[in-house]
């Protein structure tokens, strides 16, 4: 009977100990969950800064490429040249000025088109 008494009494002194850690692991179970959930979102914004990053390479590569392209510079070059053409042609209104007209807008054609 004695020994029974024993184990009974050993087995509540364990039971207590148990008892003792439960709310440690009751809080710190949350703490592992919220890091868990932590790390993921943070995860996911790091996903999302570097396909940002990303799309901001491939727009700078493709204005890079854009700016060498020969159809693209020779737009921009057109389209300099007809605007000169047209403030040309509003300062030089009276027909008896043409040749000085087409002069002035062959010397500017030549300054544009290098």
């Amino acid at each position: 009977m004695k020994a029974k008494t024993e184990f009974m009494s050993n087995q509540k002194k364990n039971n207590s100990k148990q008892n003792n850690y439960s709310p440690i692991i009751l809080w710190l179970f949350p703490l592992l969950l919220l890091n868990i959930g932590w790390r993921f979102f943070v995860s996911i914004d790091r996903r999302w800064e570097e396909q940002e990053r990303i799309e901001i390479a491939n727009k700078e590569t493709e204005s890079l490429a854009a700016n060498s392209d020969f159809s693209y510079c020779f737009a921009a070059i057109s389209s300099r040249f007809c605007e000169v053409f047209k403030s040309d042609t509003e300062l030089f209104d009276d027909i008896s000025q043409e040749g000085a007209l087409v002069t002035y807008i062959k010397s500017r054609a030549d300054n544009i088109f290098k």
